[in-house]
């Protein structure tokens, strides 16, 4: 049902643009030569409203995989289906594998375009992605237990997730076409930070009379938090990861209305990444007093990857003005 919604979709918009081609030989779109922008022309529909971008416009894109994956879900009441997604080359050569960090989320990025002039345009996209996640468990208290050996009483250990991306992409991009239907291609840059941290905290404190209190075994994303010599991890550091890209991409546009269009982009590009060192930050019981450590884990990684992106012509409504 998907495809069939897909091809559905893809077969409607090409015939919009068909039709609009040829209603340009009635009239229906016309040249119009007062272009306040520069001296050439221009086309209009037949009220007189500019269909292409023009210098000095901005533009605004966005996915249509949340409709696709809409209408998938009414048709076949399935709520897992795929749908193609069209992000820019947010991420060139899959930059999501290249993220080190499960902690750190990831997500769309804002995209939008500035037209230099008719034919060309500077391309910029952001993203800033947090997450600050807690998860609580209970535990028994073993200061209650200790004046009670029949209590039923509980404290509660916490794990805290935090992490952060921030990705900037910067592009400039030409074009070509005088009609509806609009071919462009242009190159960009990219920069990626990201960082996550897990802290640990927990309800039965350390003493000389326990000195290894009953603690949660989190073992999160496969770090462990109880330490063979009895210690405790407080916080846990995965290390900031940095990484410059750059790629080119090519497209194409079918402007439905005048200043909305439809298209499709793909392109290649390639990402060089390194991670800072990891460590944590434990607690242990040293002879009568509490004693806090850091201890690094790993130097850090660094790689690079290169690749297509958006390698199945995934689809974008842009939205000028």
């Amino acid at each position: 049902m998907k495809k069939i919604i897909i091809s559905f979709t893809l077969i409607f918009s090409i015939f919009m643009c068909a039709n609009a081609q040829t209603d340009t030989d009635t009239d229906t779109d016309i040249y119009d030569d007062t272009d306040t922008y520069d001296d050439t022309e221009v086309l209009v529909n037949k009220n007189g409203f500019p269909i292409l971008p023009q210098e000095g416009d901005i533009a605004i894109g966005i996915s249509l995989n949340p409709i696709f994956t809409y209408i998938g879900n009414s048709f076949n009441g399935n709520v897992f289906n795929n749908a193609p997604a069209a992000d820019f080359l947010s991420y060139p050569v899959g930059i999501n594998n290249l993220y080190l960090s499960t902690e750190a989320p990831t997500s769309s990025q804002i995209f939008l375009k500035y037209f230099l002039d008719d034919k060309t345009a500077a391309r910029i996209s952001f993203e800033y992605t947090g997450v600050n996640s807690y998860n609580s468990v209970y535990v028994q208290d073993d200061a209650a237990i200790l004046d009670d050996p029949l209590s039923n009483a509980k404290t509660e250990d916490m794990l805290n997730v935090k992490g952060s991306t921030f990705v900037i992409g910067a592009g400039y991009e030409m074009r070509r076409g005088n009609t509806r239907v609009q071919g462009y291609m242009g190159g960009n840059l990219y920069f990626l930070m990201q960082n996550s941290d897990v802290l640990y905290s927990y309800g039965n404190p350390m003493s000389e009379l326990n000195p290894e209190p009953t603690s949660t075994e989190w073992n999160y994303s496969g770090q462990i938090n109880i330490l063979a010599d009895g210690g405790r991890k407080t916080t846990q550091y995965n290390g900031k990861t940095m990484g410059f890209g750059l790629g080119g991409f090519m497209g194409v546009e079918c402007f439905l209305f005048p200043k909305v269009s439809i298209g499709a982009e793909l392109g290649y590009g390639y990402m060089y990444f390194q991670q800072g060192q990891t460590s944590y930050d434990y607690d242990i019981w040293n002879v009568n007093e509490i004693e806090s450590k850091t201890e690094t884990q790993g130097p850090g990684n660094s790689g690079h990857g290169w690749g297509t992106g958006n390698p199945s012509a995934n689809f974008f409504l842009m939205f000028h003005f």
